[in-house]
């Protein structure tokens, strides 16, 4: 019989019911509905968007392999894709689960600050601090509008009728940094109706950074520790060779390695991570000044002063 009989022979069996063979049993293919896609990805660009990952995440092939396995209909979403359409609905929905909580609250404590981005735009923000911890919402280019006390307690009062649905008594507390202009904004803030109650708070991580830089650094003696501790861990940081020599030496004597600490002004933290992280490789970083000679005079003197590691 030829093949084309065979195949209408077949047919007809099919056609007056009767079961096909195991030949003749379909093939059942992976398959997904619109509603289960466009729910998919929302739910990765929701990804990129709270993770902060690149866009680009589901073009790489490694994911692309590994969503297959999962269900190889699925058609992972371009980085257009959620640069788009995507990136709004993920930030629409995670905005309402965000305002739905702050809702919820019954007290509001609000934290701002200015800042410039990358484009030299002055950006003024608003947080959050709640029993979750502190909940970013709102950042605004304030374009040409001139930071003064008055412009900044008038933005920050429009913005808080906007967060509290009008009721200004929710609002505890206000904290932000202590400069002139912010310290002013606050009398103003103060006369506005349904604001006299506000708690207003100078931000502590600013009041260090000013005691630190502008007072204690000011200090000949401190300012000299300071610039030789910081010229002893550059001279690390910098020459690979040395850095992996006295990581070998801290092995040796505390039988792990510690980390050299550059301090970064911005960075309150770096100032004491500077001075620990010396001074708990102090032994170490002698051995090393005695054992290798390579280094600029200027490094071995600090390195090999008594009164370095003492005033340290």
């Amino acid at each position: 019989m030829r093949d084309h009989e065979l195949y209408h022979c077949a047919a007809s069996k099919i056609k007056l019911g009767k079961r096909p063979t195991p030949s003749q049993e379909r093939i059942a293919f992976p398959t997904m509905s619109k509603a289960q896609q466009d729910a998919l990805d929302e739910a990765f660009a929701a990804v990129c968007y709270e993770e902060g990952l690149p866009f680009s995440l589901f073009e790489s092939p490694t994911m692309k392999r590994a969503l297959h396995r999962l269900n190889p209909s699925y058609k992972p979403p371009s980085r257009n894709k959620i640069a788009g359409p995507l990136l709004e609905i993920a930030y629409s929905k995670m905005k309402d689960r965000v305002d739905e909580y702050l809702n919820f609250l019954s007290e509001l404590n609000v934290i701002t600050d200015e800042s410039s981005n990358t484009k030299k735009a002055r950006i003024a923000n608003i947080s959050i601090y709640t029993p979750l911890g502190s909940i970013y919402w709102l950042s605004e280019d304030l374009g040409s509008l001139q930071s003064t006390s008055v412009n900044i307690a008038e933005w920050l009062e429009r913005h808080l009728h906007t967060l509290t649905h009008g009721n200004l008594e929710r609002i505890n507390s206000c904290a932000n940094d202590t400069c002139a202009a912010m310290l002013a904004m606050w009398e103003h803030l103060r006369l506005k109706p349904g604001l006299q109650h506000l708690f207003l708070i100078p931000c502590d991580s600013h009041g260090i950074q000013l005691l630190v830089q502008d007072l204690i650094l000011s200090i000949p003696l401190f300012k000299k520790v300071h610039n030789d501790a910081q010229t002893v861990a550059k001279a690390f940081k910098n020459a690979h060779l040395q850095y992996a020599r006295l990581r070998e030496i801290q092995q040796q004597e505390y039988g792990r390695t510690w980390a050299i600490v550059l301090a970064v002004a911005t960075r309150l933290g770096s100032e004491k991570g500077l001075l620990d992280g010396l001074y708990r490789s102090k032994v170490a970083i002698q051995r090393h000044g005695i054992r290798f000679k390579d280094m600029p005079n200027d490094i071995l003197d600090i390195i090999l002063s008594l009164e370095f590691w003492s005033n340290l």
